[in-house]
């Protein structure tokens, strides 16, 4: 398609190129000047006939130059249309970069969160396992104390049987000293008693 500042040269071009779709007989064309020369406005009948096609000529021209307008407002639209197409797509290649970064920057971030994540399970696991542990120590304990207290018990018991049996001997061991004393005191006496009858001769 040619320029528009072309078309005008390329008007007169097709215009020197142009073939009457009904030409004059040739005869017609071989007339005299004088012979076709109109009596009342002096113009040539050929000039009118040439004048009537180019203005046929001109006119599908203007239709062909119309045409051209539209498709150079097309194609201005069409490249206006493919700046803004281009300035979205570099919009989005920027934004599409924005959007890798960020997401890169949010998968370091969710693989951090993950192992943090695994360190605490890994963790919690190990104090499930120490918690079992201490309620086994626990439950051993518990049974151990269980055992003790009743040792415990069981000694306190015949502790307390033997005291019983401690005071019982005691106040056995009181009442027989004491019997004794008393046993050894009227001997004394009787012993006493003797002594004197037989200083005094009795016997």
């Amino acid at each position: 398609m040619a320029p528009l500042a072309d078309l005008p040269s390329q008007l007169v071009k097709d215009m020197d190129k142009h073939t009457p779709m009904h030409p004059l007989p040739e005869e017609i064309q071989k007339m005299p000047r004088e012979e076709t020369i109109c009596k009342f406005c002096g113009v040539s009948y050929l000039i009118l006939h040439e004048f009537k096609l180019l203005e046929e000529k001109i006119k599908a021209m203007e239709k062909e130059l119309q045409f051209y307008q539209g498709s150079a407002d097309r194609e201005k639209q069409l490249q206006e249309d493919l700046r803004r197409l281009s300035q979205e797509l570099e919009q989005n290649k920027t934004d599409s970069e924005s959007r890798t970064k960020r997401l890169s920057a949010t998968l370091l971030q969710l693989e951090k969160r993950e192992d943090e994540l695994q360190m605490l399970t890994n963790e919690l696991k190990q104090y499930k396992e120490d918690v079992k542990a201490s309620h086994s120590q626990q439950e051993l304990l518990r049974e151990k104390v269980a055992k003790q207290q009743s040792h415990l018990t069981k000694t306190s018991s015949l502790l307390r049987f033997l005291q019983s049996d401690q005071n019982q001997i005691k106040k056995y061991i009181k009442e027989t000293f004491e019997n004794f004393v008393a046993y050894n005191k009227e001997i004394y006496n009787q012993v006493q008693e003797m002594l004197k009858s037989y200083s005094s001769g009795r016997f």
